[in-house]
């Protein structure tokens, strides 16, 4: 921590040759792409689970169907 404001310090005046840094820190390009990753894992979960729950409900609906399509009184079955 004492590293910066010795290159500030050393950069004031009339110095030509002050090297101060000219990019973010690495930090920072990590924490954005974990943010990218959690974003884009995030909505593939979402999608997984929306389409199970679909095909899930689609499967249900098919069975009462198939229930409702055999209903009938004792007489109609004997």
């Amino acid at each position: 921590m004492l590293g910066i404001p010795l290159i500030v310090a050393q950069c004031t005046g009339a110095l030509d040759d002050c090297d101060l840094p000219r990019t973010l820190p690495w930090y920072f390009g990590l924490a954005i792409a974990a943010a990218w990753l959690a974003t884009v894992v995030g909505a593939v979960l979402l999608l997984r689970r929306r389409l199970l729950a679909r095909r899930a409900e689609r499967r249900d609906r098919n069975r009462h169907k198939a229930i409702e399509a055999h209903k009938g009184s004792d007489v109609e079955i004997w």
